[in-house]
């Protein structure tokens, strides 16, 4: 997926962020997304390496042709594209005059990425069989547009070709600007089945039933005037499929269709006719296209490689839930008595009562008015607000005795200590010296917050595997991380001692770098919940310090290409995503009980800000609207957010169990449905 493959990788990359927003809607509080098995977290971190850094160029370039067909009366016929990292570049079948900010002249216009258009998404793409084919030796991306060609024969290298098929299947299956493409696969590429279902179709070789129908369709096409089709196909076959007669029908009609047959047929091996598009594969993997002048390292996914593609995507389908995980090496401090998001462990706490829950409680009250009166559900209250044993307060509070003066430091102006900031967009201040980090800091702060989420440090060959270094170079960054943290005012050594010499090295036996002193917003959000939870019903105040340390969607603005090692494990950037909801949604139900209409809108945009596609606090921000007298609001989140939202191309899923339960025990569901 890198290299030719990356539009593919930033296309499944987009389909993954589209199926992770669908999931949270299902969340449980106290829950977490389950994350991919280890067999396909390979794949998902090729896409982020390689996507990451495409998908504002594929986004972009959607966004470019769709103000292209939005701003014209005829949008010009594109043969090809040419995408770099700065600019795109449209190769046409006539000459054209564009609008600006395009520049060029008859058939080759370009166009800055950053050039600044209207974003006009509900314009239908006027390319919506646009593929990769190949990169070339600039880094540069070549698509083509295959309902300008019609039929496109692919020759040569048969296990390449193949691959080659395979690879288009795949991207118009999941490319932005392919969301009314149908396309349908013929002895070729079966392991994609399950990768987009309701555009993707696979057909073994005697399976030629559909052609019928979609040459019966064609054919319609013909009397009807002259517009856009409703829907647009590809074929991909494969062998000599392209020999038998309802291929030939549909080759027919669309190189004889006076107007656009919005339909391609793309034959793997096959002979070629005389007006067909050639592409020849080589031996080593380059694609030629004479009638192009086109020579180029082409695109191909491979029987596993489609599999694995698949695989993830449908994987990703389903919301499964898993309680939020508990580190069980983490016997002592305050990590010993939660679970990683700063809940406490099951041991610490006891079931509600049928009644009021009293004092050690966050949630005093009994369980069933929280559920009547506000959004949310027993099941949440019992899960997030449970009593707390006579002894919990006393072994938190004396497990973490410095917890007001890190928060008071991290609060400070003046903080002496290193501050690692991941609730939020990643950042990291700190007192050492400036220079070691000068156009390096992004890379890091990621080496910080690697060494800094790992309460028992990591070992050089951890760090190694984790960014894809050589053990001189670990040592250089090392050495220059430690220079950036300076020293530690409170014992005088560095923020990174020797790995040698830390407390990790001396519990694992080994040396291991850990950070010492630094101050990190996770530790503290975790730790004040911690507090807040054990300290019932007056923990109010720790848990809404908490939420103040949140600056948006944890881990976010990442280094591109970079922090693959986080997709490993529990997920911490799900797990704080959670936490964040879960806390707020806490306050926010405590605050809505207490009258404490500001503090509840705070918590309730705090929730939405962290995880803007959870449902919880997008409901709890509701709530808060309608009794602000905010019925506008409140109505424009509700049909907007809620009842007409939809995460991909397709329309609104269902609601959610507990979203749908609350919007009928709210009755929001009789109210005008409109935000006029």
């Amino acid at each position: 997926l890198a290299g030719a493959g990356a539009m593919l990788a930033s296309a499944l990359l987009l389909t993954l962020r589209h199926h992770r927003s669908t999931q949270l809607r299902f969340r449980h509080t106290g829950h977490i997304i389950v994350p991919p098995p280890p067999e396909l977290r390979a794949v998902e971190k090729t896409a982020h390496v390689a996507g990451t850094v495409m998908a504002p160029q594929i986004e972009m370039l959607d966004v470019a042709l769709r103000w292209l067909a939005a701003s014209m009366t005829e949008p010009p016929a594109v043969v090809s594209v040419e995408l770099a990292p700065d600019v795109v570049v449209l190769h046409l079948a006539g000459d054209a005059v564009m609008p600006t900010p395009w520049q060029g002249n008859a058939t080759t216009w370009s166009l800055a990425l950053d050039a600044e258009i209207p974003d006009n998404l509900d314009q239908l793409a006027p390319c919506p069989l646009l593929v990769t084919v190949g990169r070339d030796e600039a880094e540069h991306l070549f698509l083509l547009n295959l309902e300008q060609f019609g039929v496109v024969t692919v020759t040569g290298d048969s296990t390449h070709a193949e691959a080659f098929g395979r690879y288009v299947a795949a991207e118009l299956a999941l490319n932005p600007w392919s969301a009314l493409v149908a396309v349908d696969t013929l002895g070729l590429a079966a392991e994609l089945a399950t990768l987009a279902p309701l555009r993707l179709h696979h057909h073994a070789d005697g399976d030629l039933q559909f052609l019928d129908y979609l040459a019966h369709d064609l054919d319609e096409d013909l009397g009807l005037p002259s517009h856009d089709p409703e829907q647009f196909h590809a074929v991909v076959s494969v062998n000599g499929v392209r020999d038998s007669a309802p291929v030939r029908k549909i080759v027919k009609i669309i190189t004889t269709h006076p107007g656009r047959p919005g339909a391609a047929v793309v034959a793997i091996n096959a002979i070629p006719e005389p007006n067909d598009v050639i592409l020849e594969l080589t031996a080593d993997g380059r694609l030629v296209a004479a009638s192009l002048d086109l020579d180029v390292t082409a695109v191909g996914l491979t029987t596993e490689e489609a599999a694995a593609c698949a695989a993830i995507v449908d994987l990703t389908r389903d919301a499964d839930n898993t309680p939020t995980p508990v580190d069980s090496t983490a016997t002592d401090g305050w990590r010993g008595l939660t679970d990683t998001a700063g809940a406490l462990r099951e041991d610490l706490v006891e079931a509600r009562p049928a009644g009021p829950a009293g004092d050690k409680s966050v949630l005093p009250l009994a369980t069933v008015q929280y559920a009547d009166a506000f959004p949310t559900t027993i099941e949440d209250v019992q899960t997030l607000a449970p009593v707390t044993k006579p002894e919990t307060r006393t072994r938190v509070e004396q497990a973490d005795p410095d917890l007001d003066a890190d928060l008071a430091a991290w609060i400070s102006k003046d903080c002496a200590l290193p501050r690692l900031i991941l609730l939020g967009p990643v950042d990291a201040r700190t007192h050492g010296n400036a220079t070691a980090a000068i156009k390096r800091k992004p890379y890091y702060v990621e080496l910080l917050a690697f060494l800094g989420l790992r309460p028992r440090g990591a070992t050089t060959d951890e760090i190694l595997e984790a960014f894809s270094i050589t053990k001189n170079r670990a040592r250089v960054d090392l050495t220059a991380l430690r220079s950036w943290l300076g020293r530690n005012p409170r014992t005088g050594h560095d923020h990174l001692p020797d790995a040698r010499k830390t407390r990790a090295a001396a519990e694992r036996g080994a040396a291991a770098y850990q950070v010492e002193d630094v101050l990190c917003d996770v530790d503290l959000f975790c730790r004040l919940r911690a507090r807040g939870q054990a300290r019932g019903s007056v923990g109010l105040d720790d848990l809404t310090a908490a939420l103040r340390l949140v600056a948006g969607e944890p881990f976010s603005e990442l280094r591109d290409s970079g922090w693959t090692w986080l997709l490993e494990g529990d997920r911490i950037d799900h797990v704080m995503a959670s936490a964040i909801v879960d806390v707020a949604h806490l306050v926010t139900t405590h605050a809505l009980a207490a009258g404490d209409l500001n503090l509840a809108r705070f918590a309730a945009e705090t929730s939405c800000n962290a995880a803007p596609y959870d449902d919880i606090g997008r409901l709890d921000l509701v709530q808060v609207a309608f009794l602000m007298g905010q019925s506008g609001e409140a109505q424009r989140h509700l049909v907007e957010g809620v009842f007409n939202r939809s995460d991909d191309d397709l329309g609104p899923v269902d609601l959610p169990d507990r979203t749908a339960r609350i919007v009928r025990q709210r009755t929001w569901n009789t109210r005008p449905q409109s935000t006029k």
